[in-house]
């Protein structure tokens, strides 16, 4: 479970103004806390991973990036490393997450890909949560999730006092319908939640402009995916 759209998508459209502490919750390779410290260029991040193999990629990637002084990998349980910020008294500006969202169908064989994919170690509720408990006044949560679970989720975010503040509906190509929902929440009630709508292809095989300008920073130029339209 390394890098795919999803992560990218999250990583490049999710707001890091103010956000001067970050959490990463199953940082994965760690994609997310590195997009994240590329963008903001003042933030400490944390990056939580459960998998000790997942957590030592994280950390290898972190070492060999340029923002290596402000990235910490912590191989933990969700439930060890709040223990520890409750001990520290911690607050985050911004939590981020590519959650596990297949609660049913086939398992991967490997438990590392399974618990990647299921909610086997993590559940949307359990995640909003962590957020109540950890988020700084005003702090965002931000994560992507499939869109048959888009009201599931508003509605499990407001059961823990946390509010939709930004809403993108994905969809494949233009005039389908969506797949994917990045959705921002905060814990103080917002003026107004602000909604949009993206397709990723103009056609198959080439990118829609709005997708190529958000994610451009985190492409190489040259590939062809990103041709002029």
């Amino acid at each position: 479970m390394k890098v795919g759209t999803d992560g990218i998508l999250l990583g490049a459209w999710t707001s890091v103004n103010n956000a001067r502490r970050i959490l990463d919750v199953g940082t994965g390779c760690g994609l997310l806390a590195l997009m994240l410290a590329q963008r903001n260029k003042l933030a400490q991040i944390e990056a939580v991973e459960i998998e000790q193999a997942a957590a030592d990629q994280a950390h290898e990637n972190v070492q060999r990036s340029p923002w290596f002084a402000r990235v910490t990998i912590t191989q933990a349980s969700l439930a060890e490393f709040m223990a520890v910020a409750a001990g520290r008294n911690d607050r985050f500006h911004l939590i981020i997450c590519n959650p596990p969202f297949f609660p049913t169908g086939t398992r991967s064989p490997h438990s590392s890909r399974s618990r990647a994919r299921h909610h086997d170690s993590l559940t949307i509720g359990q995640l909003m949560t962590v957020a109540g408990q950890l988020l700084a006044s005003h702090g965002r949560l931000a994560l992507i999730v499939p869109h048959d679970l888009f009201h599931s989720t508003v509605r499990l975010a407001q059961q823990a006092g946390l509010f939709l503040s930004r809403h993108c509906a994905v969809s494949s190509f233009d005039g389908k319908p969506p797949v994917r929902d990045l959705l921002e929440f905060t814990n103080g009630q917002p003026a107004e939640c602000v909604s949009e709508r993206m397709s990723i292809y103009k056609e198959r095989g080439m990118y829609n402009l709005p997708y190529r300008e958000l994610t451009r920073e985190f492409y190489l130029e040259s590939t062809s995916s990103f041709r002029n339209a």
